[in-house]
């Protein structure tokens, strides 16, 4: 299947309580296609998983924000080595 990279933060804020975190770990782990591939400094956590994952974990979790990680255009600075 084809997986998609996400963002996931809490509605509230943008890190993951310790149980969210448990509950997240446990989803993943269930889900052969789905796996974490890091997390950021302020608690979001970024995830590869299909379609169906995100509608499953969304349902799941509704405390969750889930949105595309956007790829970065990243462009070399004038003058600058």
């Amino acid at each position: 299947m084809n997986t998609t990279r996400l963002l996931i933060g809490h509605r509230y804020g943008p890190g993951l309580g310790p149980e969210t975190i448990r509950q997240l770990n446990a989803f993943v782990a269930g889900h052969a296609e789905a796996r974490i591939v890091r997390r950021t400094p302020v608690g979001r956590h970024a995830v590869e998983m299909t379609e169906q994952q995100r509608r499953e974990l969304a349902e799941c979790s509704p405390e969750l924000v889930i949105e595309e990680d956007a790829e970065l255009d990243l462009h070399a600075m004038p003058g600058l080595p």
